[in-house]
């Protein structure tokens, strides 16, 4: 309810995540999602970020439009 608030209220797309720790390496998290979760969960390309973390990575074309979409 407070995402859906924020971004009727105030036009809000993104929060910006950052760490102090590692100011260059920031995270987009949108407040509302810009695609149908499940069906990219189920399509994405799966490969190891760094020695143990294992991620899920969004196709090229859904990538391209959430950026679009954040501006």
């Amino acid at each position: 309810m407070l995402r859906q608030q924020w971004s009727q209220d105030k036009g809000m797309k993104v929060l910006n995540f950052f760490s102090d720790r590692r100011r260059e390496t920031t995270v987009d998290m949108f407040v509302i999602e810009p695609f149908e979760f499940q069906r990219e969960s189920e399509n994405a390309m799966q490969g190891e970020l760094s020695r143990g973390v294992n991620m899920r990575f969004v196709s090229l074309p859904t990538l391209i439009a959430m950026k679009e979409a954040a501006d």
